[in-house]
This record gives C-alpha cells, sequence and structure tokens, in this order.
C-alpha cells in the first residue's frame, strides 16, 4: 500500500510540474502573456500580450500600460502606458482610470491627475477618494476645507457598505477619521485667525 501511494504522489507531483511549464504555452494569449511574464519571460511576454491588447482584451491592456510605465520588455513610454490603460478604460477594466491618474501624476500633468482621479472616485474606488481628500487637504484653502471633507466622508461611507469591492480597510477607515479630525482643526484655526 505505501509503494502504491508513493508512486501515486510521485505521479502527481510530476504531472503538476509539467503541468506548471505547459500553461504558458496552451493558454490563452493573456493568460499565456501573464504566465510568461511571471516567469520572467519579459520579452516573449511582451509580444504576446500586445497581441492580446490589439485584440481588445482590457487586461493585456492594463499589464501593457505597466509594462510601458516601466519599461518591461520594452522601451519605457508614459505616452504609450497613457494609450493603452485609456483602452482598457474604454472597454470597463476595473481601476483603468485610477492607473491613468497616476500615470499624468508620472508626467506632473497635475490637471489630467485630478480629473482622472475624480473619474475614478466617481466610480466608487475608496482610495481615490482618499487621495482627492489628502489633494485638497494639503492645499489648504477655505473651499478646499469642504472639498476634503466631503471626498474624506465619501470615502468612509463606501467602504461600509457590504457590496463594495474597492473598500478601505478597517484600519484605514480610522486613518482617514483622523485626517477628517486634522483638517477639522485646521479649519477652526484657519478661521480664527480670519476673525
Amino acid at each position: 500500500m505505501k509503494k502504491y501511494l508513493f508512486v501515486l504522489f510521485m505521479f502527481i507531483s510530476i504531472a503538476s510540474e509539467v503541468h506548471a511549464t505547459d500553461v504558458c504555452h496552451e493558454s490563452e494569449q493573456y493568460n499565456q502573456g501573464v504566465c510568461l511574464l511571471e516567469n520572467g519571460e519579459i520579452n516573449k511576454a511582451f509580444t504576446i500580450l500586445s497581441n492580446a491588447a490589439k485584440e481588445g482584451h482590457n487586461g493585456a491592456q492594463l499589464v501593457l500600460s505597466d509594462m510601458y510605465s516601466e519599461g518591461k520588455g520594452t522601451k519605457k513610454n508614459i505616452e504609450k502606458a497613457i494609450f493603452f490603460a485609456k483602452k482598457a478604460y474604454l472597454s470597463d477594466a476595473r481601476g483603468a482610470a485610477k492607473r491613468i491618474a497616476f500615470l499624468y501624476k508620472k508626467k506632473n500633468d497635475l490637471l489630467q491627475y485630478l480629473g482622472w482621479l475624480t473619474i475614478a472616485a466617481n466610480n466608487a474606488d475608496a482610495w481615490s477618494m482618499v487621495l482627492l481628500g489628502d489633494f485638497y487637504n494639503k492645499d489648504f484653502k477655505e473651499g478646499n476645507y469642504h472639498i476634503s471633507q466631503f471626498w474624506y466622508d465619501k470615502a468612509i461611507k463606501i467602504s461600509l457598505l457590504e457590496t463594495t469591492i474597492d473598500k478601505l480597510h478597517p484600519t484605514m477607515i480610522s486613518d482617514v477619521e483622523k485626517k477628517q479630525e486634522i483638517l477639522q482643526k485646521r479649519k477652526e484655526s484657519f478661521f480664527e485667525k480670519i476673525e
């Protein structure tokens, strides 16, 4: 019986190793590209993911966007990274708007960054809401207080909904609440100086 179990165990081990290496060559283009990327075959992955992206696979478009952004398998090119992230956004890829925002931030294009971050926040991305709250909190003026408070409140509310996927972890909620307290104190001291 022990011999039988040992042979069965060895067969399963060998089969799983063979399967793991074959997966990169047998699956659909996107999965194949991701598998090759994970195995360090970056140039092959880039070629395969490029084909999948051209065929409209939004996951491949996002990965390709990252590859262009970081210069993996290709020359670093933020414009092409933005192009593929926007293609992914147009085909409803989750997280694409926030990714586009960060790409514009890399380009130091603050207006585009804020615009795309707002789109992400309006698509129920709690992290984008916190980032917007932080942005308006940092550049504190009378009107910005209300904008900052709005985004912090919205981030907490959406994170408390059970149906929300992009919600904040409970410790992050307490961090945002602390930011709200600091913001309130800044507001009070700001208005004391005016009076």
